[in-house]
């Protein structure tokens, strides 16, 4: 899921927003959106994207962090999560 998620992030400019409802309501069960979901929080453990809410209870935005690009360039922290999974 954080393969996908990066995928999403490839398909939009750098400046835009992924927006987290969105990404949910197109998993096909319950079981992936709890896994996007963890994998979100995955992502902004490793700093690769940040979270963003403009308004009280509005909806919730995923944005690249700064260090996006070189979270995933060496692939070492995909790695590492696999390594604890497999």
């Amino acid at each position: 899921m954080i393969l996908y998620l990066k995928d999403r992030f490839a398909e939009i400019l750098p400046d835009q927003p992924v927006f987290i409802l969105r990404l949910l309501e197109q998993q096909p069960s319950r079981r992936a959106m709890v896994a996007l979901f963890l994998a979100v929080l995955e992502a902004v453990r490793m700093q690769a994207v940040v979270l963003v809410q403009k308004d009280l209870f509005g909806e919730i935005a995923l944005r690249r962090h700064p260090n996006f690009d070189a979270v995933f360039a060496s692939g070492q922290p995909i790695a590492a999560i696999e390594k604890d999974y497999f």
